[in-house]
């Protein structure tokens, strides 16, 4: 706060009109005179207007000089200035003083007034004079009992202060200096301090418990078994397709002997029919060379049948061993597809854990 002006009227010493313009003052200056001069008048004044009591245990019921009478008004008015506002008080104490209309006088209450510089006029503040004093301590910060401590420091009260304990201490500066937005710093930092330990409390027990969730030393076994496994029914199944090649070439050499002897058969009945006439020796030697061509063809007919048994027997082998293949196939591709995604899973969690670690170092 920096005062501006302080003008004083039947107020204390001063029976007339005084007025202090302290923008005549440069840097520091003295208030000094003899005893009995006013000196303490002035600051008895301005913590008048500031808060409608006196330094002390004084009070003001006789804060009106006694060199006037009712006549007279007894009233302060103080100028000052806080973060680049301008503010003026205006603050009469109780006092009697003469009736406006007729003879005697009347005793008036305290009054206050309140103004504020804007577009360079004194605008009044409203209100009851709670509330207006309610406005000047919360624009001033302190209390009375502070600011005369520690604003006006008068005859040595500045030891009050120096003799306080630290909570008091701390409690009158922290009203004096803005440290507000200083302690909700410390309070954000300790709080995201407090997260930023939980997330990392929590992410270790999570990768703990992967840990022993998910052994990679057993997977890699089991993955090696299964590559085994593989690799010998991939062998298996290589086997089997040459087997199945070499059959298919069997039943296919056997498909055309069969149809030489039913085109010879065809040939045979052809001959017999042109042949319909000729002796019954004729119709004999026929049936004796049927016989002799139906021996070898019974002989090829049995073979063929052998040879469809064993190409069925080895379909249905190799169908089983298809499914053995798909089934080994899918619990190959599931077991990589969960150990991708536990080795995904850990990373990330690395990976944050690592950006919570260059947090809290930087």
């Amino acid at each position: 706060m920096k005062p501006i002006r302080l003008t004083m009227e039947a107020f204390g010493a001063f029976a007339e009109k005084q007025e202090v313009d302290f923008t005549r003052f440069k840097g520091i200056f003295l208030i000094s005179g003899p005893t009995g001069s006013g000196k303490t008048t002035i600051f008895d004044a301005m913590t008048f207007a500031l808060y409608g009591e006196l330094p002390g245990t004084r009070v003001t019921t006789g804060i009106k000089s006694d060199y006037t009478g009712p006549d007279k008004l007894c009233r302060v008015i103080f100028e000052f200035s806080i973060g680049g506002n301008s503010y003026k008080i205006e603050r009469h104490p109780p006092q009697e003083r003469n009736k406006a209309k007729g003879e005697g006088t009347t005793n008036d209450d305290e009054q206050v007034e309140f103004y504020r510089l804007k577009d360079e006029e004194w605008k009044p503040e409203t209100g009851t004079k709670t509330v207006i004093n309610k406005k000047i301590n919360e624009l001033v910060k302190l209390t009375q009992d502070e600011f005369s401590r520690i604003i006006l420091l008068p005859q040595g009260e500045f030891q009050k202060f120096l003799e306080a304990d630290t909570k008091e201490k701390s409690t009158i500066l922290e009203k004096v200096f803005p440290i507000e937005v200083f302690s909700r710093i410390a309070w954000n930092a300790k709080e995201k301090a407090k997260k930023a330990f939980r997330a990392d409390r929590y992410l270790k027990d999570q990768l703990k418990e992967l840990q022993e969730k998910f052994c990679l030393d057993r997977y890699a076994e089991d993955l090696k078994t299964l590559d085994a496994e593989l690799s010998l029914i991939r062998e298996e199944k290589t086997k089997l397709d040459d087997e199945r090649i070499s059959l298919a070439q069997r039943i296919a050499d056997e498909k055309h002997l069969l149809n030489d002897i039913i085109e010879h058969e065809k040939l045979v009945e052809k001959r017999d029919k042109a042949l319909q006439d000729k002796p019954k020796i004729e119709e004999q030697k026929k049936i004796i060379r049927r016989a002799e061509l139906a021996s070898p063809l019974k002989s090829l007919l049995d073979a063929l049948k052998v040879l469809q048994a064993d190409y069925r027997q080895e379909e249905t082998k190799k169908t089983e061993l298809k499914s053995r293949l798909d089934a080994a196939t899918g619990s190959y591709q599931k077991a990589e597809e969960q150990l991708k995604h536990t080795l995904d899973k850990l990373t990330k969690n690395l990976e944050e854990q690592e950006d919570l670690k260059e947090y809290f170092q930087s």
